[in-house]
């Protein structure tokens, strides 16, 4: 993305001050050092023949090949990719307490809010359309759209904007942001998610990188996403992209969480990449090239963001997958003869610790109440107290993304916030093309930080 040139020489920062009301939490890794070698004796014994197994069952739930299976609910998705291959698509499953708990209030004629925290790839950049992010082909936009044609609500949909649950209406928010991960949301996902949200499809799995300060920021916005008033579900769905220096990224650090947590994950890594790996040509089925091109060669894909098909598989994979518990459900309610959701699908607790912790008996989390300000935000936009010499921004291109600018040397601002045991951590522009400089901060007059935005 080019930048005018008169911007080169500019100081650039985007100010996203956020504030944790939670104490910073100090994680340390404690390794099993043994000096000791215990001896064994091995000793030969005679052969006992072990009892013979039960018979199995004919059906398990959840099991492949029963009537709630994924071929089942959805045969033309395991005939277009293959029964294994969409299978190796839902990459944890999961108990789904929460998804079923939602799920049966959806049945019993409840509204419902469906949000989106994401990346690029949610927002919709591959697909060329004026409102990508709500697009009928976004795979966020295709689960909801699927859930809205099972249980409608009362009127059109409310797509985007403010929640009209109160009206019987459901609804859907993309709030998504490109090349944003959750070290941002982790504060900031209020911002973008109604207080009555249903259902969170979370795609963060490129844009957090490998790295455990991730694992981190991941682990405290899906649990204050699940703290939510309105005993939201999540469910991850895990792109993947083939331009970064590993090709696995944060979200193989997410599934570990999101077992801890109970989300279930979809995965589009699971069911593509053995097959690009052995025919490099499979990329062109899943991501797009620039269509201004006339050849059609790999290296003029654009390998960060799936195309339409890859948003339309992830996005007819998690309905499949939702049906599939639509249909476990109607199993456990005839066994039972009733469908009191209380009795039927009580809220799981939260674990008390947190998964990156020391594990300590008796100790508990408390709960996380994250605040922010930042420049994108309509609820809690970053207004300083003082200003001089900075003015608010966006390139051309991109105007969802604001920032403070400031081209003075020595301009300043001051910006009034509260914590209570917390931390304060400032999101800024880092680039190593756009001629980006410096600024030194400090919170109270303590020492002065310094913020580099060249690399």
């Amino acid at each position: 993305m080019g930048v005018p040139s008169r911007l080169r020489r500019r100081w650039w920062l985007r100010l996203s001050v956020l504030v944790n009301f939670i104490a910073t939490v100090i994680v340390a890794h404690n390794y099993l050092v043994g000096s000791d070698v215990a001896l064994v004796k091995a000793v030969l014994l005679p052969i006992t023949p072990l009892d013979p197994l039960p018979p199995a069952p004919a059906y398990i739930p959840g099991m492949e090949g029963g009537e709630c299976s994924l071929c089942a609910v959805n045969p033309a998705l395991c005939e277009e990719l293959g029964p294994n291959n969409a299978i190796r698509g839902l990459g944890y499953r999961g108990e789904n307490a929460r998804l079923r708990r939602m799920l049966a209030r959806v049945r019993a004629g409840k509204p419902f809010n469906v949000a989106v925290v994401g990346g690029s790839v949610s927002k919709g950049y591959s697909i060329l359309t004026h409102h990508p992010n709500v697009d009928p082909g976004n795979m966020h936009r295709i689960v909801f759209d699927h859930l809205n044609a099972r249980f409608p609500g009362k009127g059109e949909p409310a797509i985007e904007g403010e929640s009209r649950k109160a009206e019987g209406r459901n609804g859907m928010t993309n709030g998504a942001l490109g090349a944003t991960g959750t070290d941002y949301f982790q504060y900031c996902f209020t911002e973008d998610i109604p207080p009555d949200v249903d259902l969170v499809l979370v795609e963060a799995a490129i844009n957090d990188q490998r790295d455990f300060s991730f694992s981190d920021s991941y682990e405290q916005l899906v649990r204050s996403i699940l703290q939510l008033p309105g005993e939201p579900a999540i469910i991850n769905i895990h792109v993947f992209a083939l331009v970064f220096s590993h090709i696995s990224m944060g979200g193989d650090m997410h599934l570990a969480t999101a077992e801890y947590y109970d989300i279930p994950t979809m995965s589009l890594r699971n069911i593509f990449l053995p097959h690009i790996l052995e025919n490099p040509e499979a990329i062109k089925d899943l991501f797009c090239r620039d269509s201004k091109e006339v050849r059609d060669e790999l290296d003029l894909y654009d390998l960060r963001h799936v195309c339409g098909r890859g948003h339309r598989i992830a996005g007819n994979l998690t309905s499949a997958y939702i049906d599939m518990q639509l249909c476990e459900m109607d199993r456990i309610e005839a066994a039972a003869g009733h469908s009191r959701i209380d009795e039927l699908y009580p809220l799981p607790t939260l674990p008390r610790q947190g998964l990156n912790e020391r594990f300590e008996i008796g100790k508990t989390l408390p709960r996380f109440t994250p605040n922010c300000f930042t420049m994108n935000a309509v609820k809690n936009k970053l207004v300083p107290s003082k200003n001089d010499g900075w003015r608010e921004w966006f390139h051309p291109d991109v105007p969802s993304k604001k920032y403070m600018v400031a081209d003075k040397p020595g301009a300043s601002l001051t910006v009034k916030f509260r914590t209570a045991l917390g931390r304060v951590e400032l999101h800024y522009l880092i680039s190593g093309t756009f001629g980006l400089g410096s600024v030194e901060c400090n919170v109270d007059g303590g020492s002065k930080v310094r913020f580099d935005g060249h690399c």
